[in-house]
């Protein structure tokens, strides 16, 4: 779904930030965009050694927002973490 908040997201960007967060030996082997969201850019993503994981990407901070909408990528994760420790 288009969104004017939503980053475009690309292998090549995928691929950059796979390189800064898992090392350089991190090989993208496939890139698929999750078009459902409203807010923040999602995509599915495969290495090369079969490691799977969705790559989400919030806007700018510069990005105009809501009240609510501020931060919600940080506070999915603060409630991911919540629900990791408590179950």
């Amino acid at each position: 779904m288009e969104s004017y908040s939503k980053v475009k997201l690309s292998p090549h960007i995928a691929a950059e930030i796979l390189s800064r967060h898992f090392g350089s030996k991190a090989r993208l082997a496939r890139f698929t965009e999750l078009e459902e969201g409203l807010y923040n850019a999602a995509a599915s993503l495969e290495l090369a050694d079969g490691f799977r994981c969705v790559l989400k990407v919030a806007p700018p901070d510069t990005m105009p927002a809501l009240r609510d909408e501020k931060n919600i990528l940080r506070a999915e994760v603060e409630a991911l973490q919540f629900v990791r420790q408590a179950t």
